[in-house]
């Protein structure tokens, strides 16, 4: 596993849970299984792994409309796909309590504010 220093806007973001952000990305052939999830797959490894040194860096989003269509197009359907497959029953109130949980979480909790906007 290598670390990923994640940029978001030309920042990079060192708080609200995104660093260090280790990643799985070397394994023998045959030992590794993705794990069905619509968005940040996870690899099911046969053994032992490690960490790698090095720093990987990632620049998520250029710019606003980036993150707003990633987060429409991808994000949402296949959040959509996963609650409803699981029998969820829709409520107005989760429209204000999901993304004010999210907000809570990385922007306090995981001290998002000390990347300022980014954050």
């Amino acid at each position: 596993m290598d670390s990923q220093e994640k940029y978001n806007l030309g920042k990079f973001i060192e708080n609200t849970g995104w660093y260090p952000d280790p990643q799985l990305r070397l394994f023998e052939k045959g030992k590794g299984k993705y794990v069905k999830a619509h968005v940040h797959e996870a690899i099911k490894l046969e053994g032992e792994s490690a960490y790698l040194k090095g720093v990987f860096n990632s620049h998520h989003y250029e710019t606003i409309m980036q993150f707003i269509r990633r987060t429409v197009d991808i994000y949402a359907p296949n959040e959509q796909k996963d609650y409803f497959g699981e029998g969820y029953q829709f409520s107005y109130f989760d429209a204000i309590r999901f993304p004010l949980n999210e907000f809570i979480s990385r922007f306090f909790a995981r001290k998002g504010y000390k990347d300022g906007f980014h954050g």
